[in-house]
C-alpha cells in the first residue's frame, strides 16, 4: 500500500509503506491531542510531548512503554532526553523537571523569579547532562544535573526562542525577530548574526549551524557565524535535524519531509502526511505527524520497481 509519493532526481513515484516505514503509532486516544515534539535516546527509544498534558515513551519497534499524565499543565511543550535515558520537559507552568526513564519526576526548578510570565519556549541538554533553558522573559538559562542554576545569559525583550548545544558545550540561540547568538559554555557571547531570522536551529557533529525560517530558508553557517548557503522554498520550515554524516532534514507542509546533502542539495522529498517535530539517529528519521501520530522511517527512500 502507497503511503506517499517521493520525488528522486526529478522522478515522482510512489514509496511503498514496507520500503521506507519501519512503523507508525498511533497515539489513539483523542484527548492527548496532537504531538508537540519528539526525541530518541542512544538505545532507539523514543519520547514524545503532547498537547494538554501528556509524555509517552515507545520502544524501537514502536510500542508504547508507558504515557504519563502531568495534570497541572495544558501543554507539556518541548522536550529533551540525555544519553542515560533522563527525560526534561515543563512540569508546571512555569518550571522545568528531570524525569527518569519511567517518568518519575527527580528534580524540578521553577523560573518564577525571572519575570513575568516566564514560559518555558525551548529545552536542551548536553552531553555532560547540563540542562538549557529558554523562557518567554528573553532568558537563557543553564542548569547542572542536580538542577541547580549555572548561569543566566539575558536578552532585553521577550520574544520566542530556540536552542541547541553542539558538542563541545557551545550553545546557539535562536530568536524569532532578531536572528542567532552562540555562547561558549560559560554564558559569554562568542558571535550573534542578525542578518538571518529564523524559528528552528540545529548544529552538526562539526559545528556548523542550521537555521531554518517561517518563509521557507534554510540557511548553513560555518562555525564563525557566515552564511554558507541558503536553500529557499516557500513554506515555513517546522522542524530540523542533521545526522552524522551532514545530510539535513527538515519538515513543511507542502512538501512533508526533504532531505538535502551537505551542499544543500535536494536528495528526496517525502510527501506522507503532515510532520512537525523531527529526530534522526545513525539508520532512521523519526516524526511527529497529525492526529497523534509518530513515525519511524528509513533515511534511505528505497522505489518499488
Amino acid at each position: 500500500m502507497a503511503i506517499g509519493r517521493v520525488n528522486v532526481a526529478g522522478l515522482n513515484v510512489k514509496l511503498f509503506n514496507k520500503a521506507a516505514e519501519i512503523w507508525r503509532f498511533d497515539g489513539g486516544d483523542p484527548s492527548h491531542s496532537n504531538s508537540i515534539d519528539i526525541d530518541i535516546d542512544n538505545k532507539g527509544y523514543v519520547y514524545s510531548s503532547h498537547y494538554f498534558d501528556t509524555i509517552r515513551k515507545i520502544d524501537p519497534s514502536g510500542k508504547e512503554i508507558w504515557s504519563k499524565k502531568l495534570n497541572y499543565l495544558t501543554s507539556v511543550g518541548n522536550l529533551a532526553v540525555d544519553n542515560n535515558g533522563y527525560i526534561y520537559c515543563n512540569v508546571g507552568t512555569y518550571s522545568i523537571g528531570k524525569l527518569d526513564s519511567n517518568g518519575n519526576e527527580i528534580w524540578n526548578f521553577s523560573f518564577t523569579s525571572k519575570g513575568k510570565n516566564p514560559y518555558i519556549e525551548d529545552v536542551a541538554v548536553d552531553n555532560n547532562g547540563y540542562v538549557y533553558c529558554s523562557i518567554a522573559t528573553g532568558d537563557l538559562v543553564k542548569l547542572d544535573p542536580n538542577g541547580n542554576e549555572v548561569w543566566s545569559y539575558k536578552q532585553s525583550i521577550s520574544i520566542k526562542s530556540r536552542i541547541t548545544i553542539d558538542n563541545n558545550g557551545y550553545v546557539y540561540f535562536v530568536y524569532s525577530s532578531k536572528g542567532i547568538v552562540k555562547l561558549d559554555p560559560s554564558g559569554k557571547e562568542v558571535w550573534n548574526n542578525n542578518e538571518h531570522y529564523s524559528n528552528v536551529v540545529d548544529v552538526d557533529d562539526k559545528s556548523y549551524v542550521y537555521l531554518g525560517s517561517s518563509n521557507g530558508d534554510l540557511i548553513k553557517l560555518d562555525p564563525s557565524g557566515k552564511e554558507i548557503w541558503n536553500y529557499k522554498q516557500s513554506d515555513k520550515i517546522n522542524s530540523i535535524a542533521v545526522d552524522n554524516k551532514g545530510c539535513i532534514y527538515f519538515t513543511c507542509s507542502s512538501k512533508g519531509v526533504v532531505k538535502l546533502d551537505s551542499n544543500g542539495k535536494e536528495i528526496w522529498t517525502y510527501e506522507g502526511y503532515n510532520p512537525g517535530a523531527i529526530v534522526v539517529d545513525k539508520n532512521y528519521v523519526y516524526l511527529t505527524g497529525g492526529s497523534n501520530t509518530i513515525s519511524k522511517i528509513t533515511k534511505e527512500l528505497y522505489i518499488k520497481k
